[in-house]
């Protein structure tokens, strides 16, 4: 049982100094040939940088025939010796390098002492990366971090049978490929990136979180066999109409928040849903969301700044509609408000401006778009 943070961006003990680019280093980041081996070049210290079409890794001196000389790991010398090396991280515990016969490919590879210290986890995030590395020896992996990169495709996802977390949050990925490899996936992290259709997930039958925010999509799809899906965030793309969600009989939390959504329908398909977050979307009629009342269960609804909100008895319909809501525009439905007929009193008018207030300026942008999906992202228990 593994408990996840999405936040955590020390769980690999990565740490990278990444050095500023020192003079002398080629438009190709280092001062060799790119396609000679580290054994042809003369200068024991060979400064390192940009990867070429993979990664900006920024400049280090590396002096490999030492690091060689002292390496007891035959597959990291091998990379020293034989590899185009691009940098080294955490007391040289960790290899960035290419391969002359896979060239394009960065490979990053740990020592057996540092997997054995966080077998189940890497963090490489902020490494410039503009391609996923392959990563040799990580059969336990179970969390890799790829945060704030550049990475464009979703690629090298090869053994790595034990994966259930992968983030690659802030990326330039314009579509969901390659992930057949990987189904073992529990948690999905593709916020804030160029996405514009779900699609490619159908081995992804164990996924139990699935964040989209911040993308290009336009229409919710292709999701129907995720049965075990929990957690669903689509805030911020360009969204019309809530459907497409049958099949999601495990779904829990859906966050639509900052669309173009002017209807909502298919709630019935989501028996266990509690909380609908739809703020900031084009919903201005009653009858468009009439949906909400097949979601038995609702106990947290989120319909601020759409145009409906300002219709006479909105609070009534809301109330009437969900018996067992709790929450609605960061209110606190009172026993008080529905014996009134599902009119809030004065305080309670007060109370939700307050709420609503601090929660525009709490967190960063993912955090306000993750809504509290993030706190169940934080704390997924992945269990295998």
């Amino acid at each position: 049982m593994l408990n996840f943070n999405v936040q955590g961006t020390n769980a690999g003990k990565v740490i990278s100094t990444r050095p500023g680019v020192g003079p002398g280093v080629t438009g190709n980041g280092i001062t060799a040939n790119p396609t000679t081996t580290m054994n042809n070049i003369g200068p024991t210290e060979v400064s390192v940088g940009v990867y070429g079409s993979a990664a900006n890794l920024g400049s280090q001196k590396i002096n490999v025939d030492k690091l060689a000389a002292n390496e007891e790991d035959e597959r990291y010398r091998y990379l020293l010796k034989n590899g185009i090396v691009r940098r080294v991280e955490d007391e040289d515990k960790i290899i960035f390098a290419e391969l002359p016969q896979i060239p394009g490919v960065l490979v990053v590879y740990r020592k057996p002492s540092e997997r054995n210290a966080n077998p189940d986890r890497l963090n490489l995030d902020k490494r410039e990366l503009n391609h996923m590395p392959l990563l040799e020896g990580e059969e336990r992996l179970r969390l890799l971090n790829l945060q704030h990169n550049h990475i464009q495709k979703i690629e090298n996802l090869v053994s790595l049978p034990a994966l259930i977390f992968l983030d690659l949050y802030n990326n330039n990925i314009k579509e969901i490929s390659h992930l057949h490899t990987v189904p073992t996936l529990r948690v999905l992290m593709l916020g804030k990136n160029y996405i514009e259709r779900i699609r490619n997930l159908q081995n992804l039958t164990k996924l139990d979180v699935l964040d989209l925010h911040s993308n290009k999509i336009t229409k919710i799809e292709n999701i129907n066999h995720l049965s075990e899906l929990r957690v669903l965030n689509l805030a911020n793309n360009l969204i019309n109409h809530v459907e497409g969600l049958n099949g999601l009989v495990s779904l829990t939390e859906i966050n639509l928040r900052r669309n173009l959504i002017e209807t909502v329908t298919g709630l019935n398909n989501c028996p266990r849903l509690q909380r609908i977050f739809l703020s900031n979307n084009r919903i201005d009629k009653f009858e468009n969301i009439q949906s909400i009342k097949d979601a038995h269960q609702l106990s947290e609804l989120a319909l601020d700044g759409n145009p409906v909100t300002n219709k006479e008895g909105y609070f009534q319909f809301c109330i009437k509609s969900c018996p067992n809501l709790k929450n609605l525009d960061m209110m606190k439905i009172t026993q008080e408000m529905r014996d009134n007929n599902g009119v809030p009193t004065e305080l309670d008018k007060a109370k939700q401006a307050a709420a609503q207030a601090e929660g525009m300026k709490s967190g960063d942008a993912t955090n306000a778009e993750l809504s509290s999906s993030d706190k169940h992202i934080q704390n997924t228990t992945a269990t295998q």
